[in-house]
């Protein structure tokens, strides 16, 4: 996501969510969630 951008809600899809971390890159397995985005963040509300 960009910076600054448009506030928005989804459903995502069955998928794998890549998480660029200081750790490094992880990748999580999805089955039901929900994406909230605003501003500079991201939440993914999952197995919702």
């Amino acid at each position: 996501i960009l910076p600054h951008h448009h506030k928005f809600l989804c459903m995502l899809v069955p998928c794998k969510l890549k998480i660029d971390s200081i750790n490094g890159p992880q990748e999580i397995k999805l089955n039901r969630a929900l994406m909230h985005v605003k501003a500079d963040s991201v939440t993914v509300f999952v197995d919702v």
